[in-house]
């Protein structure tokens, strides 16, 4: 039977770094904070995220609703942006999910590639979205006032910070140097999955038997009949 392997600490530190990264995320792609929108005579007028947009100006207070495609933000590359951080929200599950799979049931180093390159994605498409963001959060005005200014909020900044935490969170989750690229033995009992990792091992011939025939031969004299050779008939 194969030894379980032994899951470093890090890695588990990893899973628990994801998970925060996840909740970030998480937080920041469903707010409704992402640009501020703000004039020198009214303040703050209203803020928007990738799905919905809040007026707060006169007596509307903090009146959301979400985008369709009239509103004057709406654009293609807004869509991209909305596409990238669903994908990576979803990607960011099945990392944890995968990792989790690997760290109790146990499985190939193959499983554990495909978790790192989830996360890894998973960063780069938040990155990308909220560079986009940044790049054009004029356009994400609230209410088109020609003289309201944007600024960025802490959604904003809470899926920067989820984007950031999953490719960082990709070091951890790498194999050490107890366990290869190309072979990781399993964590479990199961006979099936323990045959897929059984290494062939050499054993030792068992030791000769030796006999104490003291009492018959009338002598302390030890015989070795793995040596002796019997005589037919």
């Amino acid at each position: 039977m194969i030894e379980k392997a032994e899951i470093s600490i890090k890695f588990y530190v990893g899973i628990l770094v994801l998970v925060v990264a996840w909740v970030f995320h998480t937080i920041g792609c469903w707010s409704p904070y992402w640009v501020i929108t703000s004039t020198d005579e009214y303040g703050t007028v209203g803020y928007s995220g990738l799905f919905e947009k809040c007026a707060n100006l006169g007596t509307v207070k903090n009146s959301c609703r979400y985008f369709d495609w009239e509103d004057v933000q709406v654009s293609h590359w807004f869509r991209t942006v909305q596409a990238l951080v669903i994908l990576a929200f979803f990607a960011m599950i099945l990392a944890i999910l995968l990792s989790i799979l690997y760290a109790r049931c146990g499985a190939t180093n193959s499983l554990r590639i495909v978790t790192i390159v989830l996360c890894i994605l998973a960063g780069v498409f938040i990155v990308s979205a909220t560079i986009t963001v940044s790049e054009l959060k004029h356009v994400q005005k609230a209410i088109p006032f020609v003289q309201a200014e944007t600024t960025l909020s802490w959604g904003f900044a809470f899926s920067l910070m989820g984007g950031l935490l999953s490719v960082i969170v990709a070091r951890p989750l790498l194999p050490g140097t107890s366990c290869g690229l190309r072979y990781c033995p399993l964590h479990t009992d199961s006979p099936w999955l323990n045959s897929m990792n059984t290494e062939k091992k050499i054993t030792a011939p068992p030791p000769p038997v030796v006999y104490n025939v003291g009492d018959l031969c009338g002598h302390g004299a030890k015989l070795d009949v793995s040596r002796r050779e019997m005589p037919v008939g």
